[in-house]
C-alpha cells in the first residue's frame, strides 16, 4: 500500500508538470482560460499513460509508476518547473464567508469520496466493471463482460483507473468525477470573467454550478454525463477567450473519448465562435497546439478503432440488434426531430425543472437536477442580466441553440435531461451577475446554495447505506450483503446482458475474478460452468421472458441448476 501511494504521488507530479509545460507552450495567455486548459491537459496525459501501460500489460502500480517517473525525470531534465503563475485573484474582493463556503464544499467532496460507493445501475453494470477488470488483470484489452454498452468510449474510466491502480483499491475512484466537476467550475469562472464579473461574482457562479444536484451527484456516481457537461462548458470558455482552432480540436478529441453525445451541443458552440469572431484572438501557440490536437484525436479515436478491429463497427453497439431486442427502442436518435424537441421541452418545463417527482439521484430520474439555487435565484437574475449585458445575450443564444440541438436528438425517457447538465451554468452566471452588482442579493443566493449543498450531501440511495454503516469497510449497499455469504472469495460467474451489481462482485480491492458466461442454450451454459469450474452463478437482472431467462428456466427444469434466492443466484448440482 505504501509503495502504491509513493508511486501515485510521483505519477501525479508527472502529469501536473506535463500539463503545466503544455500550457506554457501553447496557452492562451489568459489566466482563466489557461486554468481550463491546464485541467484538460492533465486529463490528456492521464489518459495517454493509462492507455500506453494498459496496452503493454503494465497497468500496475509499478508499471504505471515507472512510466510516470520516466516522464517526470525527462521534464525535470529539460528544466521544466511546476509553478502556478495564473493571477486569478482568488482572495481580493471575495468575502470570507464565500471562502468558508468553498472550504465546506471541498470538505464535503472529500467526505463523499471516502464514504460513498457508486451504486447506480449503469455505473455498476458497464461503466465501472471494466475499470475493475483493468485493475485486476493489469491490461486494457480484457473481457468487457456481457453488457454491450461497455464498448462505449471510456475516457472517464481511464481517469477512474488512474485513481484505483496505485492503491489497487477503489476508495478514491470518485476523484475522477470530482476532477471533471472542478473543470465545470473552472470553465464557469472563465465565462464569468469574459462577462466582466469580478472574483466574487465569478466564485458564486462557479459554486452554483458545482453544487447543482445533477452535476454534483454525477461527480460521485461513476457516470460520465457530468464529465461530458464539464467538457462542453470548457469548450464554451475556450471559444469566448478565442483559443486557437488547434486547442478546440484538442478539446473535441477528449470529448469524443469521454462521451460522443457531447457533440450534440456543437451547433451552439459553432454559433458562439461566429458571434465572438470580432473579439481579439489569443496568441497563436504555433505547432505545439497541433501536436496536442493530434494526441487528443488519437486518445478519442482509440475507442472507435478498437471497436472497429474487434467488432467491425466503430460505433458498436449502435446499429446492432441489441439496441432493439433489449431496450425495445433505439438508445438514442440518429438526427434531430422537431417533435422530440417539443416533447423534451414540455417535460422539462412542466415538471422536471422542479425536481419534485423523485429524490435527488445521479441518474436524474424524472428530474432536471438544476436545484433550488439555479431555478429560484438563477432564472430570475438571468432575465436581468440578459437585458443589461450584450455578452450575456451572446452566451445565452449559443446555449439556447445547443439546448435545442441536444433535446432534439435524445429520446424522451426518464433520464434524458442528464445530457444538458451544462445548461445550468447560464442561470448560474445570472446569479454571479446579480451579486456582483448588489451584494445584498448574496444573502438569498447563499441560503439557496447552502440548502442545495445540504440536500445533495445525502442522496436517497446513499443515505440508507451510510446510516446502516455500509461504508467503505464492506461497501455492500442496497441489500447486496448476501453476496458475501453466497459467493467464494476468488471467482464469480455472471450471466445475462444487464448486471446492475456486477462491479460490486470485484470487492473493493479487486481480488475477485468475475467470469462472464456466454451461452445460447442450457447445454452451453452447463459446459461453460464446467469449463470455468464454477458452481454458483449470478444472474440478478435476467428477465424471465428474455432469451437468457428462458435458458436459465430450462436448466432449472432439467434439474442440474437450482435457484437459491429470488435475487438471481443459481447453483449447479454436480
Amino acid at each position: 500500500m505504501m509503495a502504491g501511494l509513493a508511486w501515485m504521488i510521483v505519477a501525479n507530479a508527472a502529469v501536473l508538470l506535463a500539463a503545466r509545460t503544455a500550457v506554457r507552450r501553447c496557452g492562451t495567455g489568459r489566466p482563466a482560460a489557461d486554468l481550463v486548459l491546464f485541467l484538460l491537459f492533465r486529463f490528456a496525459f492521464i489518459m495517454a499513460l493509462v492507455i500506453a501501460t494498459g496496452l503493454a500489460g503494465l497497468l500496475t502500480p509499478l508499471g504505471l509508476g515507472l512510466v510516470s517517473a520516466a516522464l517526470l525525470a525527462a521534464l525535470l531534465a529539460r528544466g521544466e518547473r511546476l509553478d502556478f503563475p495564473w493571477n486569478l485573484d482568488l482572495t481580493p474582493g471575495i468575502p470570507r464567508l464565500a471562502l468558508v463556503f468553498l472550504a465546506i464544499f471541498a470538505a464535503r467532496a472529500v467526505f463523499q469520496t471516502l464514504i460513498y460507493v457508486p451504486i447506480d445501475g449503469d455505473a455498476t453494470s458497464y461503466h465501472l466493471p471494466k475499470v475493475a477488470e483493468w485493475a485486476r488483470a493489469g491490461h486494457l484489452l480484457v473481457d468487457l463482460g456481457n453488457d454491450p454498452r461497455a464498448w462505449f468510449p471510456s475516457g472517464l474510466e481511464l481517469v477512474e483507473a488512474w485513481w484505483v491502480i496505485f492503491l489497487h483499491h477503489d476508495v478514491l475512484i470518485e476523484l475522477a468525477g470530482l476532477e471533471f466537476l472542478l473543470l465545470a467550475g473552472a470553465a464557469t469562472w472563465a465565462l464569468a470573467g469574459w462577462l466582466g464579473l469580478g472574483p466574487f461574482g465569478s466564485m458564486v457562479a462557479s459554486l452554483a454550478v458545482a453544487t447543482a444536484p445533477g452535476l454534483s451527484g454525477q461527480a460521485i456516481s461513476g457516470l460520465n454525463d457530468g464529465a461530458a457537461a464539464g467538457l462542453v462548458l470548457a469548450g464554451a470558455a475556450l471559444v469566448v477567450h478565442r483559443a486557437p482552432p488547434a486547442l478546440l480540436i484538442f478539446l473535441g478529441g477528449l470529448a469524443a473519448g469521454v462521451k460522443p453525445t457531447a457533440v450534440y451541443a456543437l451547433p451552439g458552440l459553432l454559433l458562439l465562435m461566429f458571434l465572438v469572431r470580432k473579439t481579439p484572438p489569443s496568441p497563436n501557440p504555433g505547432s505545439t497546439a497541433w501536436i496536442a490536437a493530434g494526441l487528443a484525436l488519437a486518445l478519442g479515436g482509440f475507442w472507435f478503432a478498437r471497436n472497429w478491429v474487434y467488432t467491425g463497427n466503430p460505433l458498436y453497439p449502435a446499429f446492432t440488434k441489441f439496441v432493439y431486442d433489449h431496450l425495445g427502442r433505439p438508445m438514442q436518435r440518429l438526427g434531430p426531430s422537431p417533435a422530440t424537441l417539443i416533447e423534451n421541452l414540455k417535460v422539462l418545463v412542466d415538471f422536471r425543472l422542479y425536481d419534485g417527482r423523485r429524490p435527488y439521484h445521479p441518474i436524474l430520474e424524472f428530474s432536471a437536477g438544476w436545484g433550488p439555487a439555479i431555478v429560484a435565484c438563477g432564472l430570475p437574475t438571468l432575465v436581468w442580466a440578459l437585458r443589461a449585458s450584450a455578452r450575456m445575450r451572446t452566451i445565452a443564444v449559443a446555449f439556447a441553440v445547443s439546448l435545442a440541438s441536444v433535446l432534439a436528438q435524445v429520446v424522451t425517457d426518464r433520464f434524458n435531461l442528464r445530457f444538458i447538465l451544462w445548461f445550468p451554468a447560464l442561470p448560474a452566471l445570472g446569479i454571479g451577475w446579480a451579486v456582483e452588482r448588489h451584494r445584498r442579493l448574496a444573502i438569498p443566493a447563499a441560503v439557496a446554495l447552502a440548502f442545495t449543498l445540504l440536500a445533495t450531501t445525502f442522496y436517497s440511495h446513499y443515505s440508507a447505506s451510510f446510516l446502516n454503516f455500509h461504508c467503505r469497510r464492506d461497501r455492500w449497499t442496497e441489500g447486496a450483503a448476501w453476496l458475501l455469504e453466497i459467493f467464494p472469495d476468488s471467482r464469480v460467474g455472471t450471466y445475462g446482458v444487464f448486471g446492475p451489481r456486477s462491479y460490486l462482485l470485484y470487492r473493493p480491492d479487486f481480488h475477485v475474478e468475475v467470469v462472464s458466461i456466454r451461452a445460447d442454450s442450457a447445454a452451453d451454459l452447463r459446459r461453460e460452468l464446467d469449463r470455468h469450474g464454477l458452481d454458483t452463478l449470478y444472474a440478478f437482472s435476467v428477465h424471465p421472458k428474455s432469451p437468457e431467462g428462458g435458458i436459465l428456466a430450462e436448466a432449472v427444469r432439467q434439474g442440474w441448476l437450482h435457484r437459491i434466492t429470488e435475487l438471481g443466484i443459481y447453483r449447479a448440482r454436480r
